[in-house]
């Protein structure tokens, strides 16, 4: 316990230190009150014994300041010359309590120690305080992990859910396409092919039922473990066929596509899986468009904040102009199953952006979105630079 005395009187002092020493007390000096502010500022004293009267400046200046430096220091007054005024006013500058001279000094030690335990108890109580807000806040923490795990196991348990949909969409989906596929091979060998428009439908068609056997074998890689084709491709290049598949549909919904291949990137990935994420990407910004409007697609290389972490990476931006996504719902929007289409057409199956966030997730790559519910949205691919 540190104590220091702030009197002029250097027989004060003498006797009022050796008495606390013998207590056990750490005592410090002071003969002015610029000194004892100066002392004050340099350590913390548990307790403050002030004459009212100093050389400088008055004993109450010197309570407020030691108590301005810390609220914990308590300040006992000391005086020849006590008063009922004098006593309020020390009071209420903040002054523990006031000691007559010449002190008795049994009465003195027990003014010192009740003081002091009073400040225990009330340093204790304040680190209570601030222990129970901790302990609120680690069980706020603790809370929001458990929420946050609880939405993980539900995610998994949806994961497992499409695995087991998976091998369903296999075999009632799989086997009618293939009829399909086999319908329009056969249709040419019989159509005209002078008809440049009918051979280019005709294979744009085709192309269509191949990516959605690719999407079937996307969806298979829940239950059955698949190779996929890795290569170094550039991203320019994959993203021509994704756009021959689209335009025509975006041409009769009124929607102008934009392209800036700002920088081109190089990246490691299967093709075929990195089609069918941009697909999901470019029909959803298509059909949130009933009413026309523009899509935006951007390629560059950037280091995105919380992705990949920080390294230069490739984006594969895609913006539309669309309705957006509400708040409530961006969270939630990469969920199997759920779904914000219902524009009076089929309602949506959930699956889209499901499985490219689970084709980007595979290459460590990140799926950004960003929304303004009414103005549009905006997607980024976020994916590592081949090496």
């Amino acid at each position: 316990m540190n104590i220091i005395i702030i009197d002029d009187d250097p027989n004060a002092r003498r006797t009022l230190g050796k008495i606390l020493k013998a207590r056990g007390f750490e005592v410090d000096e002071a003969v002015t009150g610029a000194e004892a502010v100066a002392s004050c500022g340099a350590k913390f004293f548990n307790l403050a014994l002030i004459d009212v009267r100093l050389p400088d400046m008055s004993g109450l200046d010197v309570v407020k300041a030691v108590r301005g430096i810390s609220r914990d220091t308590i300040a006992i007054m000391m005086t020849a010359y006590a008063s009922l005024d004098s006593s309020i006013e020390a009071m209420n500058n903040g002054a523990y309590s006031y000691i007559i001279k010449p002190m008795n000094m049994d009465a003195v030690l027990s003014v010192i120690d009740r003081a002091l335990e009073g400040q225990r108890l009330s340093m204790e109580n304040r680190n209570l305080l601030l222990d129970l807000k901790k302990s609120n806040e680690d069980l706020g923490k603790a809370y929001d992990q458990l929420k946050k795990t609880q939405r993980e196991l539900i995610q998994l348990e949806k994961t497992a859910a499409m695995g087991r949909f998976s091998i369903y969409v296999a075999h009632e989906v799989k086997n009618p396409m293939s009829i399909v596929l086999g319908g329009l091979e056969f249709l040419e060998t019989k159509l005209p092919h002078s008809d440049k428009n009918v051979k280019n439908t005709m294979a744009i068609v085709k192309k269509a039922l191949l990516r959605a056997n690719s999407v079937l074998e996307t969806l298979l890689h829940y239950s059955k473990p698949s190779d996929s084709q890795i290569e170094m491709i550039s991203v320019s290049d994959v993203i021509q066929p994704v756009l021959d598949m689209v335009t025509r549909s975006a041409s009769l919904a009124n929607i102008i596509i934009d392209t800036e291949f700002i920088q081109d990137a190089k990246i490691s990935v299967d093709k075929n899986q990195i089609h069918q994420a941009l697909f999901n990407l470019l029909t959803n910004a298509i059909d949130a468009m009933p009413n026309g409007g523009k899509i935006s697609i951007k390629i560059y290389q950037a280091i995105i904040p919380g992705a990949l972490n920080e390294k230069m990476s490739c984006v594969i931006e895609v913006a539309d102009t669309g309705s957006g996504i509400s708040i409530d719902n961006i969270a939630r929007v990469s969920e199997p199953f759920f779904t914000t289409k219902d524009h009076g057409k089929v309602r949506g199956t959930g699956l889209g952006l499901f499985i490219t966030k689970m084709i980007i997730d595979s290459y460590n790559g990140k799926l950004l979105i960003e929304s303004t519910e009414g103005k549009g949205s905006v997607m980024k691919i976020v994916l590592p630079l081949a090496e």
